[in-house]
């Protein structure tokens, strides 16, 4: 039997087909919870102290054998450049805007307009 049988003509489902769709969505809202749960466990595993500092390695740092000394010392290569995350997308996105804003710029005021057509 058909729910259009009585004549009416609506786009809603059957009551069976809207109870099993409100099931399965509250399963699969479920496991995306259960799944974000999982990640959030793993992220708190790896430590706040990795996460303290926003640049430097993720390689493993090599550690000089016993009653040797300091082996690699830091004037050994001092690095050219050391950006946080912050000053980094901070000069990036200054970069942008100044790109995109002279872009503009040109095409507004700099860049010679083309006559209407005949």
């Amino acid at each position: 039997r058909s729910h259009f049988a009585s004549g009416q003509r609506s786009c809603r489902r059957p009551p069976t087909l809207r109870r099993n769709w409100a099931l399965a969505r509250c399963a699969a809202m479920a496991m995306a919870l259960a799944l974000a749960r999982g990640r959030q466990a793993a992220a708190a595993r790896h430590g706040a102290a990795a996460a303290a500092r926003g640049y430097g390695t993720s390689l493993p740092i090599p550690t000089p054998p016993a009653g040797t000394g300091a082996v690699f010392h830091s004037r050994m290569q001092p690095p050219k450049y050391s950006l946080s995350n912050p000053k980094w997308f901070g000069i990036f996105f200054a970069m942008n805007v100044g790109v995109y804003s002279g872009h503009y710029f040109y095409l507004r005021f700099l860049m010679r307009q083309n006559p209407p057509n005949p």
